[in-house]
């Protein structure tokens, strides 16, 4: 999920299609004996991608940056959900 909306905010597409990756992601860990989800995602803008893995019950984990050549660094944050 990378693109969104003018305002910064994922589409409703997008969301969908995350919440339908996530659950079958889910279910594939657990078949598989995973314990802990990695998710990386853009944390800039209002935050609102951030928050939409939140409410999905992963929680912070790390924040980073990736430099970028003549431009400001691109805000990420590393989110956890045990299951």
């Amino acid at each position: 999920m990378t693109s969104t909306d003018e305002g910064g905010t994922p589409t409703l597409v997008q969301v969908a299609a995350a919440h339908y990756s996530q659950e079958a992601l889910q279910r594939l860990a657990r078949e598989a004996g995973v314990r802990l989800l990695r998710v990386d995602c853009f944390a800039g803008g209002d935050g609102a991608l951030v928050r939409y893995y939140e409410q999905q019950g992963f929680t912070r984990d790390t924040a980073f940056a990736v430099p970028r050549v003549n431009d400001v660094d691109w805000p990420g944050q590393v989110l956890v959900q045990r299951l």
